[in-house]
């Protein structure tokens, strides 16, 4: 098997260094973009290929790359994306069939991060940085 490589350049030059695109690698597509709808809003559009989809609305250019394989960690790219509410955010994932790998945790400095997988295996971050409310269950 080939071993997929992801790597992510940032450019050295400029003052303020910003991701400026994703892959995550997928088993099964339809299933990682009802993941990502339900979970974090992602809206999808089509490139051209049924194993490589554009999302749309993640606040950076990105995509889901579909290889049928079993995804092992370090195999995929972490990232973290903004939450308000991590344990709102961890109950969606728990509910579309991911995993809460690391619970919400303050990191210093006002703010949160948790971390899980998604049902391919792809380990992802949450930051929040409201901390009156990243962590409360009362919040919808």
């Amino acid at each position: 098997m080939t071993k997929l490589l992801i790597f992510c350049l940032i450019s050295q030059f400029s003052a303020a260094s910003e991701l400026g695109f994703f892959e995550l690698i997928v088993k099964d597509q339809k299933r990682a973009q009802t993941f990502y709808s339900r979970v974090l809003g992602w809206k999808f559009q089509d490139a051209g290929s049924k194993d490589f989809v554009l999302v749309t609305n993640a606040g950076i250019d990105g995509a889901l790359l579909s290889t049928g394989q079993t995804i092992k960690r370090g195999e995929s790219v972490k990232m973290f994306f903004k939450s308000t509410n991590l344990a709102v955010d961890l109950e969606k994932v728990a509910k579309e069939g991911g995993r809460e790998q690391i619970s919400p945790t303050e990191t210093g400095g006002d703010t949160w991060i948790a971390e899980f997988t998604d049902p391919d295996g792809n380990w992802i971050g949450l930051i929040c940085k409201k901390p009156n409310s990243c962590t409360s269950t009362n919040v919808k």
